[in-house]
């Protein structure tokens, strides 16, 4: 039931990145390390939720995100930031006016379970 799920990770910290993969191992899980590939991948194949971290130097995730709006608008209620807690003015300003969730590391599985079940329940994934 839960490998229904297909979930996007989209961070270009190899680390985080498996760390959240091995957490979500009971979903179909796909890790791209990124931002110019996750763009690709989100605009063209179907994801149930997309995790992307805000801080990415290719592209940082509430850039990704406008692109995506325009590309993809039907995705954008799929994504959940990822973020350490280190904000530039625009990425500070992109999380209090877009209403995204958000996932703060660290994370715990209890914490990262609730954002997953949140997420679906609103999406109408299960």
């Amino acid at each position: 039931m839960l490998a229904a799920v297909k979930i996007l990770i989209i961070d270009d910290e190899p680390l985080v990145a498996k760390t959240l993969k091995r957490l979500l191992r009971a979903y179909d899980v796909q890790v791209l390390h990124s931002p110019h590939e996750g763009l690709e991948a989100v605009c063209s194949d179907s994801y149930d939720l997309i995790f992307c971290d805000l801080m990415m130097p290719e592209m940082s995730g509430s850039e990704l995100y406008a692109i995506v709006q325009e590309r993809a608008p039907q995705v954008c209620g799929k994504f959940i930031f990822i973020t350490g807690g280190a904000f530039s003015v625009e990425s500070e300003e992109f999380l209090n006016t877009s209403g995204k969730r958000v996932l703060y590391k660290p994370f715990d599985r209890k914490t990262l379970q609730a954002i997953i079940e949140s997420a679906t329940s609103t999406t109408g994934t299960s």
